[in-house]
């Protein structure tokens, strides 16, 4: 009985530890998909002439990054972001564009947008031309 009560205490950290690092693996993905955005904001604001999508909710397939032009970069779907849903708020003007991506539903906590009640702000990657800014324990 003790031996049983034994591999059934070490079969229960097992498993947490295997859950929880699925978790992680998402957000990795996650974080490496947004990352591929920030090349397609450049790459669309190479020319200055061009202006970044309005603002997007839980885009369909195939919608462009880039509203002047077809770029081939299309914003990512909820799903593809492992999450319930997706929200693209967007400083359209290639003369100083950022993307802020809120995400709801993604199966890591960390990752979903959470209001910061100290500060009023959102938790939520941000995309800028200098890099990508994730959730902090996302």
């Amino acid at each position: 009985m003790v031996v049983i009560a034994i591999i059934g205490i070490i079969a229960g950290i097992i498993l947490v530890l295997v859950s929880d690092s699925g978790k992680k693996a998402k957000a990795a993905a996650t974080k490496q998909s947004l990352s591929g955005l920030r090349s397609a904001m450049a790459l669309c604001c190479a020319n200055n002439e061009n202006s970044l999508h309005a603002s997007i909710f839980n885009p369909d397939n195939g919608i462009d990054i880039c509203l002047s032009e077809n770029t081939g970069a299309r914003f990512l779907t909820a799903s593809e972001l492992r999450a319930e849903n997706v929200y693209y708020e967007i400083n359209a003007s290639c003369s100083n564009p950022w993307i802020k991506v809120h995400v709801d539903g993604h199966p890591k906590d960390e990752c979903n947008e959470t209001p910061d009640a100290s500060s009023g702000n959102s938790n939520n990657f941000i995309i800028e031309t200098a890099g990508l800014l994730s959730p902090s324990g996302c």
